[in-house]
């Protein structure tokens, strides 16, 4: 199943998005406001998407291609990018991201047609 979500922005790269706390002398950590913004926009336009087909989330392995067509070259790492991405699919295209089989990450430039790709399957090919 493919599906195609426009991107208003750049993704936020996950590694960025992570911050680090302190209080009571320990450490924790949490989402930046603006990861967790894009995350939640992201699975917005996702389930979106979702609801127009007869897509069944996918309960155990899976295959997955995510083809990143960003607006120009000032991006964050795909690799990065990708974890953000996942995230937000978690719960609506599978179930855990641990029983992810294959992945592939793509990345394209389009000016006029900023947007992700998203291809997933069973990872049996059913």
């Amino acid at each position: 199943m493919m599906f195609t979500i426009p991107l208003w922005m750049n993704p936020v790269p996950h590694q960025q998005g992570i911050k680090v706390g302190f209080k009571h002398g320990h450490a924790y950590t949490y989402k930046d406001e603006n990861l967790a913004a894009f995350q939640q926009q992201f699975a917005m336009l996702l389930r979106s998407e979702i609801n127009k087909t007869h897509f069944k989330r996918i309960e155990g392995d899976y295959e997955i291609s995510c083809t990143f067509y960003f607006k120009d070259k000032r991006h964050g790492d795909p690799t990065n990018c990708w974890k953000t991405i996942e995230d937000a699919c978690e719960g609506q295209l599978f179930t855990n991201d641990k029983n992810a089989g294959d992945i592939r990450l793509i990345r394209r430039y389009d000016k006029l047609n900023p947007r992700i790709e998203l291809s997933i399957l069973p990872a049996n090919g059913v």
